[in-house]
């Protein structure tokens, strides 16, 4: 991927998948080397959920503050803007976290009980890249796709069906 891309100059967004839902990892070490080394030095943006910004920073990331540091730190390493989706943290919002080397943002939306919800980073993930295939800006990207997600889920609160 990252031989393919290198010659492009469309913009990319990385999505790193670094483990399935069960905690199974998807890549090996090698692949993740490779992704650090050579994928994320191309990328516009990267939009790990905190496990995965964990992975990539060496950082702990626990906290709404240290989210924004996590955040900082990917684009310090890997030269690109930076999302954190912050699900995994605990509370009754969702704190997605911007930074794209000038400005920081943050997004919140209330916590929808009814999950576990699946596969809801990769649908953030592809409604940021659509946006941006709009020309919109990247904090008006992760606005609309917090939104939509958001709205997505609301159409199964309160069951326990997975999101499709």
């Amino acid at each position: 991927v990252a031989e393919f891309w290198g010659q492009r100059r469309t913009p990319l967004e990385v999505d790193p998948v670094l483990a399935a839902s069960s905690g199974a990892p998807l890549l090996n070490p090698a692949g993740v080397r490779a992704l650090k080394l050579r994928l994320l030095p191309l990328a516009t943006v990267v939009t790990p959920n905190v496990p995965e910004a964990e992975a990539l920073t060496g950082l702990s990331l626990k906290t709404p503050q240290e989210l924004r540091q996590g955040a900082r730190a990917l684009y310090e390493m890997y030269g690109c803007a930076a999302v954190i989706t912050g699900g995994h943290l605990r509370g009754n919002e969702i704190l997605e976290v911007v930074y794209d080397g000038l400005d920081e943002y943050q997004c919140t939306t209330p916590r929808l009980r009814g999950g576990p919800w699946r596969g809801t980073g990769c649908r953030f993930a592809s409604a940021v890249a659509a946006e941006l295939a709009k020309n919109n800006s990247l904090s008006i990207a992760v606005r609309k796709a917090t939104e939509w997600v958001s709205a997505e889920l609301a159409k199964y609160k309160g069951g326990s069906r997975t999101t499709r």
